[in-house]
């Protein structure tokens, strides 16, 4: 069967992630570098992203920053 994937659907577990650790160090390589390939081969592709585990802190400020 030949069909082209239009999108993809994304799913970021940040189950035991502080939200310090998405700034730096390792965690914040592996995103910068996951992001990175992501827009350059795939930057069309994203159909759904999904964060799930995200803790209190990520809450309240997606509550502010999705008006």
């Amino acid at each position: 069967m030949n069909q082209t994937i239009d999108w993809t659907v994304t799913i970021l577990d940040l189950n035991g992630i502080s939200l310090f650790k998405v700034f730096t160090g390792k965690v914040k390589h592996f995103l910068e570098l996951t992001i990175g390939i992501s827009q350059l081969n795939y930057p069309e592709t994203l159909g759904e992203m999904y964060i799930i585990n995200t803790g209190m802190f990520f809450s309240a400020i997606w509550a502010v920053v999705k008006r």
